[in-house]
């Protein structure tokens, strides 16, 4: 467990040593109950699955229903 400061522009730095061992450039962050939870993205995963499977919802609509899910098993 780490202190993380939040700069004048409302940014935080993760430190190295994490940023080290998760090895990504991005994270989602979700607010819930009064809580940041911090979920660590490699890529978006809609584009690397683009044209694995059919559907006829637009990204943006696959994106908000999976953040949908994500709320949902955050909160639960």
């Amino acid at each position: 467990m780490e202190l993380l400061d939040i700069d004048t522009r409302g940014r935080i730095t993760l430190p190295k040593k994490w940023r080290d061992k998760l090895k990504v450039k991005k994270m989602l962050a979700i607010q819930s109950k009064g809580k940041v939870h911090l979920i660590p993205v490699n890529s978006d995963p809609l584009v690397e699955l683009k044209g694995s499977f059919k559907t006829t919802k637009s990204t943006k609509q696959l994106k908000k229903q999976a953040l949908e899910e994500l709320l949902k098993e955050v909160n639960s």
